[in-house]
């Protein structure tokens, strides 16, 4: 039997301001939208997508993330029908803010280079 993997992984910039929200219940909710850049003919024209996250993943969005920073986003593409047609969102389930990352990487290295300076382990 063959089986299909639900995975994507998108690179892009977060559009207008995420919006939060809890349930009744208490779970946590931010949608957003990301830009990402088209190449070839249409390179001047980003793809929007639409984006849900929950729990923790939300929570940090909303506390971490804001317009226009560029992010990579791990989720699944969803459908949904409306009465108008359908359109396609994805689901986030883990999120990169890449000035983080690019801190982290300058933190780690800077460690790594005070270790092999002065023989620290």
């Amino acid at each position: 039997k063959a089986f299909m993997i639900n995975t994507l992984i998108v690179v892009g910039n977060i559009g207008k301001p995420p919006k939060f929200s809890t349930d009744d219940s208490g779970k946590a909710t931010t949608r957003f939208s990301i830009a990402i850049t088209q190449h070839g003919k249409y390179k001047n024209r980003p793809i929007w997508l639409q984006c849900t996250a929950n729990g923790p993943v939300a929570n940090f969005i909303r506390d971490n993330i804001g317009s226009g920073e560029k992010v990579t986003l791990h989720g699944s593409l969803m459908h949904t029908d409306t009465d108008s047609g359908g359109f396609h969102w994805m689901y986030v389930k883990d999120v990169e803010n890449h000035q983080w990352k690019q801190a982290k990487e300058q933190l780690q290295s800077h460690q790594y280079n005070k270790e092999n300076v002065f023989g620290d382990k």
